[in-house]
């Protein structure tokens, strides 16, 4: 018995594009276990730029400066004080002195004057003479503090004994203080004058005047 054979179709050509890739490299291998690591470069970031803005100021003061202290002047070393020098003592002193005057003074002058000063004049003037003022005994009167009769020596009253009263006449000056600086008599009384003329300069006593002052002033004596 025959069979057919079936005819073979006919081979169509297809046309197929072929696409070759490139075969990457392999991966290199892995480091050893222990071994350096390989140093990987990181890169920086780029610092921003920071803008600087220069402000003007509004207002330039000038810088004030501290005036400079006075440097206190060195104190002067005090100059050392002189030695007073003793005053030459006379045991003899002078008739009508008073105790605590000095040599060269002036019988009737005050303590604590000047050598060479004026009678009745004021300590601590200004060395002008003041010309006394003559006044009447009644006036200066009422300016007396102490008025001490004049003590006679012994000599004198038993020389005068009941000879009646003596009567002398002294010009008497007062000083602005109110002392005694100067007695003259006008009608002496022989024997008695210096008594009577330290008399009173020691025991009168005035209050203080504005001027220095003059007067006549009479003064009887009895002795009995």
């Amino acid at each position: 018995m025959l069979m057919a054979t079936p005819k073979a179709k006919p081979e169509e050509k297809k046309e197929v594009e072929l696409t070759l890739l490139r075969q990457l490299p392999p991966p290199p291998p892995p480091p050893p276990a222990g071994g350096p690591r390989p140093v990987v470069q990181q890169q920086r970031k780029p610092t921003p730029r920071k803008e600087v803005v220069l402000r003007k100021p509004e207002k330039i003061e000038p810088i004030k400066e501290e005036p400079k202290k006075p440097e206190p002047e060195p104190e002067p070393e005090p100059e050392p004080e002189p030695e007073p020098t003793p005053a030459a003592e006379n045991p003899a002193g002078v008739a009508g002195g008073v105790e605590g005057g000095v040599a060269g003074g002036v019988v009737g002058g005050t303590v604590g004057g000047t050598v060479g000063g004026q009678l009745g004049g004021t300590l601590g003037g200004t060395g002008e003479v003041v010309k006394p003022k003559n006044v009447p005994p009644f006036v200066i009167q009422r300016d007396v503090v102490r008025q001490t009769p004049p003590r006679l020596s012994e000599v004198f009253k038993q020389s005068h004994r009941g000879q009646g009263t003596l009567t002398g006449l002294y010009r008497i000056c007062v000083s602005t203080e109110g002392n005694v600086y100067e007695v003259t008599a006008v009608k002496s009384v022989p024997g008695a004058d210096s008594d009577i003329i330290s008399g009173i300069r020691d025991g009168w006593q005035y209050k203080p005047q504005k001027v220095p002052v003059c007067f006549l002033y009479n003064i009887p004596i009895t002795i009995q």
